[in-house]
């Protein structure tokens, strides 16, 4: 079916709904999630646009002086990285500098691009199985989360994954108005790693 130049979104979901393989995941989920067109063909060209604006929005957004911030925007980037450490601290993967860094800035990116709701406990939870999962992408599906990886993750991979996080975090329904609570989240994360 992923093969298909345009994939039946119906079908796709009926399949899922009882597991999706572990190779699979990560492009099912940017399907599902409609963070990626359901015509195969135009995949490429998606994202490679959505990363370059999550780039600028890098620069935009946390590649700025703190002198430049708001107090509120101090006090939401200091609430991230308080936050970040203490995510998933059970999960080797989420104790890797290098995965932290691009969790606090796609947190705080977004937090700064949804003022309304801005940044919460528990959206991080959302982050964390999306990031999982784009990360085995890179090798076969292959359960990412002891970190041993991490050593053949290059940075483009780590910029990419952060990225399609980022924007597979702005399309859940409740992103804008956050009304998932963490013990929601903390409850199903392990199913959404999964996707059993």
């Amino acid at each position: 079916m992923l093969s298909s130049s345009s994939i039946p979104l119906r079908d796709l979901r009926k399949l899922a709904w009882n597991g999706i393989p572990p190779p699979h995941r990560p492009i099912i989920w940017k399907i599902l999630l409609g963070y990626l067109p359901s015509t195969a063909s135009r995949h490429k060209a998606t994202l490679a646009r959505r990363r370059r604006e999550y780039k600028s929005a890098i620069k935009q957004h946390y590649d700025i002086p703190d002198d430049t911030r708001t107090n509120s925007e101090q006090e939401t980037l200091r609430q991230v990285l308080v936050d970040v450490p203490r995510t998933m601290p059970e999960v080797p993967l989420f104790h890797n500098d290098r995965v932290r860094r691009c969790l606090s800035r796609l947190l705080y990116i977004w937090a700064m691009r949804h003022p309304a709701s801005s940044y919460v406990q528990g959206i991080n939870d959302l982050a964390t199985p999306l990031i999982a999962v784009f990360l085995s992408g890179y090798f076969g599906g292959k359960d990412c989360l002891d970190g041993e990886v991490m050593g053949d993750v290059t940075d483009a991979m780590l910029e990419e994954v952060e990225a399609d996080t980022y924007w597979c975090v702005c399309v859940f329904p409740f992103s804008n108005v956050y009304i998932c609570d963490s013990t929601f989240c903390k409850k199903h994360e392990k199913r959404l790693l999964f996707f059993e």
